[in-house]
């Protein structure tokens, strides 16, 4: 939850005030939901250790709600787009490019933040076992 907050307060502190608009609260909508999905996957990981292929999954999932929510807002309150069904999938459609950028993005991040976490705390076990 905190995430939405640094990032909602970094857009005031930049100016981003200056020029508000409706897109912002899809944008921030799907992240209140991701992080919803993230304290979710945290109580299932403190009773059984999560793994790798549930943070693939939800680094997935995170790219797809926040791909299908914010290209959502785009349609619905942008004017780029018809308010007609082939305008809903041209939208969706435009946003393919963007979309593969998230999930490359994702999953590096989530490879790094999750690997070098599962790195320190292998190295970590592995140093305390020494004995002096």
């Amino acid at each position: 939850m905190e995430s939405v907050w640094v990032s909602a307060s970094g857009d005031v502190y930049f100016g981003h005030f200056l020029r508000v608009s409706w897109d912002d609260g899809w944008v921030y909508g799907s992240f209140l939901l991701i992080v919803l999905l993230g304290q979710r996957a945290q109580r299932i990981g403190q009773r059984g250790g999560i793994l790798w292929k549930q943070i693939v999954f939800l680094s997935m999932a995170s790219s797809v709600l926040f791909f299908l929510i914010t290209n959502f807002g785009v349609w619905v309150s942008g004017t780029m787009y018809p308010k007609t069904i082939q305008g809903f999938w041209e939208c969706y459609v435009m946003g393919l490019p963007f979309f593969r950028n998230t999930i490359v993005g994702d999953l590096g991040y989530n490879l790094v933040f999750f690997g070098s976490y599962a790195l320190t705390k292998k190295w970590t076990k592995e140093v305390s076992l020494l004995r002096f």
